[in-house]
């Protein structure tokens, strides 16, 4: 014989059992978003990170093919690196792509800006010291260089550059991803930037990274990562170089 529910049972012939409506409690909503604000604050930053690194890496690229393009115009220059100003070592460095629009290898400056960089009248990569001054002041036997007014601007070979892998050509003044500390040299805690060397390669550095333990020894400019070199073209850049002068 069959059972038959009692009159306490929820089970009626004919009628579905009582069904309970979904939905969220107040205490289960905060809680969901308690979970989702920690997990957004744990994975924010590692987002951030990555988008500077492949910005990074972006600009990296672009200024080594702004270092091409001056290698370039060393085959229709004799040889020699543009100079745009030759009274003016600091033009010299500013607006140094300016002999490359005249030749006919880039349109504008917006060619030798990075991806992001305002529309200012500067690109963002600016060419080093030593590529455009008198070889002469970074003798490390010269008692007494002249100062940075005094500094004679003059042509560069090519051919004058003794280790193209350790000489800086171009470097990033301005690092577009920093917010608190966008300037590359020569701040304490600067960022890392793009810096493109002679032989054509190219590397994300802190400036500090490109220094001899790590220590800034300069004299009348005369020392500084990339900004201007150790030994004039003769000498090296990177950390495994001596500067010749030590600090005043």
């Amino acid at each position: 014989m069959k059972n038959i529910p009692g009159p306490s049972s929820n089970y009626c012939a004919g009628q579905l059992a009582p069904f309970r409506a979904g939905g969220f409690t107040l205490i289960e909503l905060l809680a969901v978003i308690g979970v989702l604000s920690i997990l957004l604050a744990l994975f924010l930053p590692a987002i951030g990170r990555s988008k500077t690194t492949a910005q990074l890496t972006a600009h990296a690229q672009q200024i080594r093919q702004h270092a091409a393009l001056l290698t370039m115009y060393t085959t229709v220059s004799d040889g020699y690196y543009p100079i745009a100003d030759p009274t003016s070592s600091e033009y010299c460095m500013i607006v140094w792509y300016q002999p490359l629009i005249k030749a006919g290898l880039a349109g504008s400056f917006r060619d030798f800006q990075f991806v992001g960089q305002s529309g200012r009248d500067l690109p963002t990569s600016y060419l080093s010291a030593n590529f455009v001054v008198e070889q002469a002041i970074f003798d490390a036997s010269a008692t007494q260089p002249p100062t940075e007014d005094e500094w004679p601007v003059a042509r560069i070979r090519a051919t004058q550059v003794r280790q193209p892998s350790d000489k800086g050509i171009l470097f990033s003044l301005v690092v577009l991803p920093a917010s608190n500390s966008p300037h590359w040299c020569c701040l304490p805690e600067a960022p890392p930037g793009p810096v493109a060397y002679a032989d054509g390669s190219a590397v994300v550095a802190r400036w500090t990274d490109l220094l001899p333990g790590g220590l800034l020894r300069v004299r009348n400019w005369v020392g500084y990562a990339v900004y201007s070199t150790w030994n004039g073209v003769r000498g090296s850049d990177r950390a495994s170089g001596s500067p010749p002068f030590s600090m005043p």
